[in-house]
């Protein structure tokens, strides 16, 4: 019966320790080979060490190794493992479509909420409110308080020239964003819109 065995690197090397020659293996296959750490270099050359004792071996199989990659040079790979045959799996790949966030709110017709934790807010100027020694970036920073003015900007990263070409609304957006902070809301209208307006896959 066939026994497969899903671990990670580290494992494997922990399970030469006991079996230096893993003798109840037939087959090693190792995955995303590209990925260079100590660990994955060394459990490299001792699996390569033990192909060679395998076919020494009388009493066990062969051990047969496998590598994948999609990235790797297969060449100097082939030429460190004795010139081992290459084989190529053709894929199919998938076009990427760039948007960012100031794309995302003029795609879903979204508006940050003075609510929503990724919005900076100051209070009113009509509500007295003893700030002390705190600078008005701290204030907005602690994002409590009313709503802002509609030109108010609050996002110390907010470039106006950067987004003229945008509407009103996701230019009041992003002035005041908070961008140390996660908004949840615009993540779960862009999922829904995505479901609502394109085909699976």
């Amino acid at each position: 019966d066939t026994k497969l065995l899903f671990c990670t690197t580290g494992i494997l090397l922990r399970k030469l320790i006991g079996d230096p020659l893993l003798s109840s293996v037939t087959h090693v296959v190792i995955d995303e080979v590209h990925e260079r750490t100590v660990q994955s270099d060394l459990l490299l050359a001792m699996v390569k060490e033990i192909v060679y004792k395998r076919k020494l071996h009388t009493d066990l199989p062969p051990l047969k190794l496998v590598l994948m990659s999609a990235t790797i040079d297969t060449t100097m790979l082939s030429e460190y493992l004795d010139h081992c045959p290459v084989l190529s799996v053709g894929g199919r790949t998938f076009d990427v479509e760039q948007n960012y966030l100031e794309d995302v709110y003029e795609m879903i017709d979204y508006q940050l909420a003075p609510d929503n934790p990724a919005c900076h807010r100051l209070r009113s100027a009509n509500v007295n409110v003893l700030v002390g020694s705190q600078t008005k970036d701290k204030v907005i920073r602690g994002n409590w308080g009313d709503d802002i003015s509609s030109d108010e900007v609050l996002n110390p990263e907010y470039n106006a020239e950067t987004f003229a070409d945008y509407s009103r609304r996701t230019r009041r957006n992003l002035m005041r964003l908070n961008e140390e902070r996660i908004d949840y809301e615009v993540i779960q209208s862009l999922l829904v819109h995505i479901d609502d307006n394109f085909e699976e896959g």
